[in-house]
């Protein structure tokens, strides 16, 4: 075996135990809630508006602001997924664009994994 090729070799499999530290395969592609053992959860500052419900103030009526994203394995929100499924007004939209940025999740588990997971839910403005 030529040196570059075991080289190349070696830093595949380190960084393949890095990735699969926990025997975790990932695939590239967020889950949904009903396929986590436990799902993403938002673990912000309880005060602060726009923010997601919690299960009790989740609430579908016509002025509720509806939202999905993927957040990721550390538990932040990729604002890049963004979809603003419901909203009352522009206003309560363009508010949830600039603070998805500050909100943060635990992240969802798949047999002991940090997965990626698209999170609906109801924003409170």
């Amino acid at each position: 075996m030529r040196l570059s090729t075991a080289l190349a070799l070696g830093a595949a499999l380190t960084m393949s135990r890095i990735a699969g530290a926990q025997g975790c395969v990932l695939s590239g592609r967020p889950i949904f809630e009903y396929q986590a053992a436990t799902a993403a959860l938002f673990v912000g500052d309880s005060a602060l508006r726009p923010r997601p419900a919690n299960q009790r103030e989740q609430r579908q009526d016509a002025s509720a602001l509806i939202v999905s994203f993927v957040v990721d394995t550390l538990g932040v929100p990729d604002g890049r997924t963004l979809r603003i499924l419901q909203t009352p007004s522009k206003t309560a939209a363009d508010s949830v664009q600039t603070a998805i940025g500050s909100w943060r999740f635990t992240p969802a588990i798949v047999a002991t994994c940090r997965v990626a997971q698209v999170v609906m839910t109801t924003v409170l403005h």
